[in-house]
C-alpha cells in the first residue's frame, strides 16, 4: 500500500473507517455494525496506521492519540468477546508505541507496558498535569517553565528523567543542564536518563536513537556528570552539576533543571541560603540557556520545606510577573494567562475531603499519623505544599 497509495489517500481511508466505527456508538444510530466486523476494521486500521507512520509519524501519532486509542479503550470496555479483546490489547500496545514518538504520556505508557510495578499508572491523578507540561516543554518553543512541587518520593524527579530521555529521542541535538545540591543525586539522575535511553523499549519508539553498545559513536563523551550524543550541537548533551559548582561554560538548549536543593527542613530555614539560591537562579542559572533562543526554559522540581524556601521565592517571583489561573482539566495545576508557565502543587491530603491524593503511595491514615508526629508548619510545607497556611505562617512569624 505504501507504494500504491499516497499519504492523503491513507489518511482519508483511516478517517472513513474511524468515522464509521465511531458513528456506530452514537445514540439513535441505525443498524449497528457487529463486533466481529468492528474487530476486522480495527485490524485494518492497525495496518493503515503502520503505513501512515512510515510516511509521516507525526500525523499518525496525532490521529492515534485523539481517536484511535480512545476507540480501543472503549472497545475493551464493551466488547466481551475474548478473541476480540486479545487483539485490541495488542492493537493498543502498538498504538502507544506509534504515538510515543510524538507524545510523552504515550511513550511512558508504552515504555512500562509490561512492568509489573508501574510508575505512571498509580500516580496518574497527581502527575498527569506535570506530564502534559513536560510534553509542552519538548514541543512548544514558546513555553518557558514549570514548577513541580510534590511531597518527597511522589515521582516528580523520575518523571523528569523520563521526559529528558524522551526529549533526546525527539531531538538529539539539544542540551540539558541538571542542578541539585547533592552530587550523588544529580549524577544518579544522569545515569537514570541514560538507562532509559539504552533500554529496548526506548529504541522501539525512537529507532533513530536505538542503543547499541557496540556503536562507539553513540556517545562522543560519556561520564556520570557529562555526556554527549554524537549529533549534539553544544559541548555536551547533559550536564549534571551541584548547585555550589561553577557552571560558567555550561550551556543548555532544552532546559535548565533545578531539583531538590535541601537535604532537610533545617537547611530550608536558613534565609541566607534561600536568598543565595534565589539570586543565583536570577543571575547565573537562568543565564546558562543559549542566548539565541526565543525563550529560556526551566524546570524546578522539589518538595517545599519552609515558608520562605527557594521554591516559594520562585513562585512569588512568577506570580508578581504573571496572573495564574486554575487549569480547567488538570487538578493541582495553575497556568499563567499567557500560557507560558505552569505551577503544579500536589498536597498529600486533599484540601476539601481530607483524603490522601494518592492512596497508592500513602494512605490517609498514614498521612494523618505523619501529621500528628511533626510540627504543624513542617507538615503544611513538606506534605501540603502550602507555605501560607495559618500553621506555616504562625511558625514563620515566630522565627
Amino acid at each position: 500500500m505504501q507504494e500504491t497509495y499516497s499519504q492523503s489517500e491513507i489518511e482519508r481511508t483511516i478517517n472513513s473507517i474511524l468515522g464509521a466505527i465511531e458513528q456506530n456508538f452514537k445514540n439513535g444510530f441505525g443498524k449497528k455494525i457487529p463486533y466481529s466486523q468492528i474487530c476486522e476494521l480495527v485490524q485494518d486500521l492497525d495496518m493503515l496506521f503502520e503505513y501512515l507512520y512510515n510516511l509521516d509519524y507525526y500525523a499518525a501519532g496525532k490521529t492515534i492519540r485523539k481517536r484511535y486509542i480512545p476507540l480501543l479503550n472503549l472497545l475493551l470496555q464493551i466488547d466481551e468477546m475474548p478473541n476480540n479483546r486479545f487483539k485490541y490489547v495488542e492493537n493498543l500496545e502498538k498504538a502507544y508505541k506509534l504515538a510515543g514518538r510524538t507524545d510523552l504520556e504515550c511513550f511512558i505508557i508504552y515504555y512500562e507496558w509490561h512492568e509489573k510495578e508501574k510508575f505512571y499508572e498509580p500516580r496518574y491523578e497527581i502527575l498527569s498535569g506535570y506530564c502534559y507540561y513536560l510534553n509542552k516543554m519538548v514541543f512548544d518553543p514558546e513555553f518557558e517553565g514549570v514548577i513541580a512541587n510534590l511531597p518527597s518520593g511522589w515521582g516528580k524527579t523520575y518523571l523528569t528523567a523520563l521526559a529528558s530521555a524522551f526529549s533526546y529521542g525527539v531531538d538529539d541535538r539539544g542540551t540539558i543542564l541538571a542542578l541539585c545540591s547533592n552530587e550523588d543525586v544529580v549524577n544518579g539522575g544522569s545515569r537514570t536518563v541514560k538507562e532509559i535511553m539504552q533500554s529496548e523499549r526506548f529504541g522501539e519508539v525512537f529507532p533513530n536513537l536505538k542503543w547499541d553498545k557496540e556503536n562507539k559513536s553513540y556517545y562522543s563523551k560519556d561520564t556520570e556528570s557529562e555526556w554527549k550524543l554524537k549529533n549534539c550541537k553544544l559541548a555536551a548533551s547533559y550536564y549534571a552539576r551541584t548547585t555550589k559548582s561553577n557552571v560558567v561554560g555550561c550551556r543548555a538548549s532544552k532546559w535548565v533543571h533545578i531539583d531538590d536543593l535541601y537535604a532537610d527542613y533545617k537547611e530550608a530555614l536558613n534565609e541566607n541560603d534561600n536568598q543565595y539560591y534565589y539570586n543565583k537562579f536570577l543571575t547565573v542559572w537562568r543565564k546558562r540557556f543559549v542566548q539565541e533562543a526565543p525563550v529560556w526554559k526551566f524546570l524546578i522540581t522539589g518538595t517545599m520545606w519552609a515558608p520562605k524556601d527557594f521554591i516559594v521565592k520562585i513562585i512569588n517571583w512568577l506570580e508578581k510577573r504573571h496572573k495564574f489561573i486554575k487549569h480547567p482539566k488538570f487538578n493541582f495545576v495553575r497556568v499563567s494567562q499567557n500560557g507560558k508557565f505552569a505551577i503544579i502543587q500536589v498536597p498529600a491530603l486533599n484540601v476539601e475531603t481530607g483524603e490522601s491524593n494518592c492512596k497508592a503511595l500513602a494512605s490517609t491514615q498514614t498521612l494523618l499519623n505523619e501529621k500528628a508526629s511533626m510540627d504543624a508548619y513542617i507538615f503544611e510545607c513538606n506534605f501540603q505544599q502550602n507555605p501560607v497556611s495559618p500553621e506555616a505562617m504562625a511558625f514563620d512569624w515566630k522565627n
